[in-house]
């Protein structure tokens, strides 16, 4: 299976989880058991605690760098409210790991981009957590692990943003709430190294909190932008375009014959007048003085889009030389992207128009604008209740075959989605049986199913996941059907503990089986292994299914901690074993957000992803 649609089926898997069906009792719990929920939590974090110390040990026997640190870091992010000096020596040795890592990684090397793909990838997902406990340890972090400039490419004309300089304003955005003049000194210092787009989000953090300090940094913003050189700094082009908008003073509507009185905005940016002006001009005469071999590299494309938002700006400081821009604008982007005029010119009406207006404007549109009007005219018609005739203008005036058909399978697809959140069982089940692909109508039943447990339909719900097991039942024969059977797991989870259990029992033996086989023949297609051990960035496949399965492990763990660690421990090889098992932790310790009205949901992050589970109790092994 493509690796990218084996993510997105991934991140799909885990929008039904086991415990999205309410109303429900979950086998076996008594209700003494339902009388000391507290105690039974503290229980389970002290053996959650207990695990997490075995794996913190484990980890240091793992030969990749790139595996130790990801496991490093999310133990340190877990024992952080608990043990803060712990935690901390955690995060300085994946730190050290990471510094290595890069260290590595030669800036002149042909390969440099794919070799640092990954400790880059590290580098950030480290900052983000340690930036939400400590920002000031995140900043020390942050300088400790710098990487080198990257190579210049022969012949580039194109400067390459800078991943430090987003990275360290992506810190000050964060620290802007809490104390705004550090956040303006971390913005201060990356600029004097270069421009970034992210000081764009400092910016508007800044002038909700402190108009003072984001006024300050707009200036010193505007001052260097001066100087830029925008046909090479797209990053440079990027924030003047904001900085214009955002400090632009709204004009009076013309011709109402009344004097409006533009009163101080605290929430607005300001820049010197004059500075402004100097930056349009500087943006002006890159434009008009750009070599035909600039013409002609595509950089200037991103100037132009900057240009467009600015024109009032231009015609206000420089009207005769704005005359002449628009027009030169006009006719370069006739010439890179003829279609950016046609859109700009029906846009209002895709909007705004209505159904008929919308029909009357295709039948006279140009052949590569008039799909895109019937498809608009077609969603018009649906939300306006038209399910029948969204589906008559796809006939009649889709010509294209393979257009048509997925345009009338999403509206299919809507039509399924509306009538679950609207409780029409009845009108569900109908559309559901014209889906016709095996692993699209197990998704669909399955995420029908979560839909109508919200509406208070459970005995349907827990229906349609019986049947969705039926359909799929045996050894998955492609990685879409090893996920869709994972999401049965989950699924019942709430309904049916020890059937869950022995689903993903049997799927963690089927795992073990493929990952041995594919560490036979790595390196005949597309290397996943090294120093024979699977590599856990990338988005490899044999990753991704560990980690997911990792997920169901997360949701039954509340159930029966103790099977839950036991199943982790079913995978062979200890990479995936770590794996597993600090997902079962992570569904105890990991900090979940407030229960739901009901009382029901909590949400836990496991390996980036979000997973949704139905609060339940311990009950005893089957």
């Amino acid at each position: 299976m493509n690796p990218a649609k084996l993510l997105t089926a991934s991140a799909l898997s885990l929008l039904l989880v086991a415990a999205t069906v309410t109303g429900q009792s979950v086998e076996g719990p008594s209700s003494a058991r339902h009388a000391e929920p507290s105690s039974v939590d503290k229980e389970l974090q002290q053996q959650a605690l207990a695990l997490l110390d075995e794996i913190i040990t484990e980890a240091q026997s793992l030969k990749l760098p790139e595996n130790r640190i990801r496991l490093q870091a999310t133990s340190a992010e877990l024992l952080w409210p608990r043990d803060k000096a712990r935690a901390r020596e955690l995060f300085s040795a994946a730190m050290n790991n990471l510094t290595a890592m890069m260290r590595a990684v030669a800036s002149d090397d042909p390969q440099y981009y794919n070799l640092i793909s990954t400790p880059a990838q590290l580098r950030q997902q480290l900052l983000q957590f340690v930036a939400r406990r400590d920002p000031k340890f995140a900043l020390e972090f942050l300088r400790a692990t710098r990487q080198p400039p990257p190579p210049v490419q022969p012949g580039a004309n194109y400067q390459q943003p800078n991943p430090d300089l987003a990275l360290e304003l992506s810190l000050a955005e964060q620290t802007s709430a809490a104390d705004p003049q550090q956040a303006l000194r971390l913005a201060e210092e990356t600029l004097q190294r270069g421009m970034s787009y992210g000081l764009a989000g400092v910016l508007e953090q800044l002038r909700q909190k402190s108009p003072e300090a984001a006024d300050k940094l707009a200036g010193e913003i505007a001052q260097k932008l001066r100087a830029a050189d925008f046909l090479r700094e797209g990053e440079a082009a990027n924030v003047a375009a904001y900085l214009l908008q955002a400090t632009r003073t709204a004009e009076p509507p013309p011709g109402n014959g009344q004097q409006i009185v533009n009163l101080p905005n605290p929430r607005q940016l300001h820049v010197d007048e004059q500075l402004r002006r100097e930056l349009v001009n500087a943006m002006m005469k890159a434009m008009l003085s750009a070599s035909p071999a600039q013409r002609r590299s595509g950089n200037l494309y991103g100037l132009i889009s900057t240009l467009q938002q600015a024109l009032p700006d231009m015609e206000r400081y420089a009207p005769a030389q704005a005359t002449t821009l628009r027009r030169q604008l006009t006719e370069y982007e006739q010439a890179v992207n003829p279609q950016a005029a046609q859109w700009r010119q029906y846009a209002p009406l895709m909007q705004h128009g209505s159904l008929d207006a919308l029909l009357e404007a295709a039948a006279t549109a140009p052949p590569e604008m008039r799909n895109n009007l019937y498809q608009v005219a077609a969603e018009r018609a649906f939300n306006e209740g038209g399910l029948e005739r969204a589906r008559e203008i796809i006939r009649t005036h889709v010509e294209n075959k393979q257009q048509r058909e997925q345009m009338l399978h999403g509206l299919e697809q809507r039509a399924l989605w509306q009538a679950a959140q609207r409780g029409d069982v009845e009108e569900a089940m109908r559309l559901l049986a014209r889906v016709k692909p095996l692993n699209e109508r197990v998704s669909a039943m399955l995420n029908l199913a979560r839909m109508l447990a919200g509406k208070e339909q459970p005995q349907t719900a827990r229906q349609l996941v019986d049947e969705a097991a039926n359909l799929l039942s045996g050894r998955a024969q492609n990685a879409e059907q090893f996920t869709l059977q994972l999401q049965i797991a989950q699924a019942y989870v709430a309904l049916a503990p020890a059937r869950a259990f022995e689903m993903v029992e049997m799927q963690i033996e089927q795992l073990n089986e493929l990952i041995a086989a594919a560490a036979i023949v790595d390196g005949f297609g597309q290397a996943q292994f090294e120093q024979d051990e699977l590599r856990g960035q990338g988005g490899y496949m044999w990753r991704s299914l560990i980690e997911q399965t990792g997920g169901t492990l997360a949701a039954l763990a509340r159930v029966d901690f103790a099977r839950a660690r036991a199943d982790a421990d079913r995978f062979q090889r200890l990479e995936a074993r770590l794996t597993a098992r600090l997902a079962v932790v992570q569904s105890i310790l990991a900090e979940q957000s407030p229960v739901n009205e009901r009382g029901k949901r909590n949400i836990i992050s496991f390996s980036g992803q979000r997973i949704e589970m139905l609060r339940v109790v311990p009950v005893p092994r089957d």
